[in-house]
């Protein structure tokens, strides 16, 4: 058995060593919208993972902690929340980590994109079935009122286009994408599927017949839909009608609205204090914002705010201490030099 958080936590672990809270690769998973855990995720090479499990629960997430600890995967350190792998985890996880499909995750750039395109998926092919059919009254699977506006508004632009046609093209595209997953995750894909008369498996159902713990499901689930959303956007040309069900582009690159204000203005030419004013907001928030700027976007000149001799002192710091704490590398370097601007140097270390 695969056992899939089990494997990310302790690889996440693994990164992040005793830099973060435990409850740092929590926020992670959940991704949570805050630029502390975005930028966690680049430093650590993490970022794939952002957003993986949103329904990932508190409470679940401590009790695995526990086991861990219990079975010796994990020990304590000194500092509360922080943990550290034992020589047991790291044999485990050498032997386990090519089962766990690390590769198909893309957190940062689909975790918003994967369910909405999944439901759309899931209540389209359902709708379509039934019409087929002949069928106009089923219980929908997706209780989405976003979801369910968007496929009434699909059918309404395709209405000139056969049921018939619309189901064809849907299983020639999704031939064409599952031919390159394993036939155990095709057709683990595939038993999601609801049609007429005949109702997709619940996850009770799917770690049943698949031999995976429930808490495992959302995992592989998410791995499976990050690389076809990949796929489809490497074949587009060759697909007739899986694209259209992808989340129409955002033009905000960023992971906040309120940052993308904040970068609107200073294309402007107003600096940090200046947006601060305008904007009614503390000149740490601007600071954050600028942080998430840089993060995202690697052609800005942090040069404006942290010259070439600071931020060599802030790398040397960094590569004495061997950490990414912020205290830690603040306490070696000049006391002139402030958290924000060792943020800023930390989004462009690779």
């Amino acid at each position: 058995m695969v056992l899939y958080l089990k494997g990310i936590i302790l690889y996440c672990q693994s990164h992040i060593k005793q830099s973060r809270s435990i409850f740092s690769i929590f926020h992670l998973l959940k991704g949570k919208r805050g630029i502390q855990t975005v930028h966690d995720s680049r430093i650590f090479g993490l970022d794939l993972f952002y957003g993986i499990y949103p329904s990932l629960d508190k409470k679940l997430f401590e009790e695995q902690i526990e086991i861990f600890v219990n079975e010796s995967y994990l020990i304590q350190s000194k500092r509360e929340n922080v943990y550290s792998l034992t020589k047991k985890a790291h044999v485990w996880l050498e032997g386990y980590l090519k089962h766990l499909r690390l590769d198909y995750y893309n957190g940062l750039t689909y975790n918003q994109k994967a369910d909405v395109f999944f439901e759309r998926l899931l209540l389209s092919i359902q709708t379509y079935a039934n019409i087929h059919m002949k069928s106009f009254s089923f219980i929908p699977v997706i209780d989405n009122t976003a979801i369910t506006h968007w496929v009434k508004n699909y059918y309404t632009r395709m209405v000139s286009v056969s049921s018939e046609k619309i189901l064809y093209s849907l299983y020639t595209d999704l031939n064409i994408v599952l031919n390159s997953f394993t036939d155990f995750e095709a057709e683990f894909f595939l038993d999601h599927f609801s049609g007429y008369k005949k109702y997709g498996m619940s996850t009770n159902q799917l770690s049943k017949k698949y031999n995976l713990n429930m808490i495992d499901i959302p995992l592989l689930r998410t791995a499976i839909l990050h690389k076809m959303l990949f796929l489809i956007d490497k074949k587009k040309e060759n697909l007739a009608i899986l694209p259209s069900f992808m989340l129409e582009k955002s033009n905000n690159p960023f992971i906040t609205n309120t940052t993308m204000q904040t970068y609107n203005l200073l294309e402007e030419g107003l600096s940090p204090e200046e947006i601060q004013f305008k904007r009614n907001l503390k000149l740490n928030t601007i600071y954050d914002h600028i942080v998430e700027i840089s993060l995202f976007d690697k052609t800005f000149d942090i040069r404006k705010y942290v010259d070439e001799s600071i931020a060599e002192e802030i790398k040397m710091a960094m590569e004495n201490t061997k950490t990414h704490k912020l205290k830690d590398i603040k306490e070696k370097v000049s006391s002139d030099i402030s958290y924000f601007q060792i943020r800023l140097v930390l989004t462009r270390i690779n």
